[in-house]
């Protein structure tokens, strides 16, 4: 079942939390990352594969997306000692 736009407006609750929690972590704005957020709400999608994720705040949102959908995974990629795992690990412990 595919959601309509009066339903994704209704399930920014996460987005929200999210983006008090990692908005000023650099790489993705908090608009891009609602943009991302809505489309997963709208496709639904099983699956995201996600390669390059820098400081992990676009997996934040998208993670956040996927709970708010209560279905899907995400695998997140990148390239060993491009960025710091201390810095993705503390963006993933701040968004919860």
């Amino acid at each position: 079942m595919e959601a309509g736009a009066g339903d994704i407006r209704e399930k920014r609750m996460k987005f929200e939390e999210v983006r008090r929690k990692v908005g000023a972590v650099p790489f993705i704005s908090p608009e891009h990352g609602l943009e991302l957020y809505d489309m997963i709400l709208r496709e639904q999608p099983e699956g995201i594969l996600e390669l390059g994720i820098a400081h992990g705040t676009a997996t934040c949102y998208m993670a956040a997306a996927l709970e708010e959908t209560g279905r899907g995974k995400i695998t997140a990629v990148d390239l060993k000692g491009r960025h710091s795992g201390r810095r993705r690990r503390s963006s993933w412990r701040r968004a919860g």
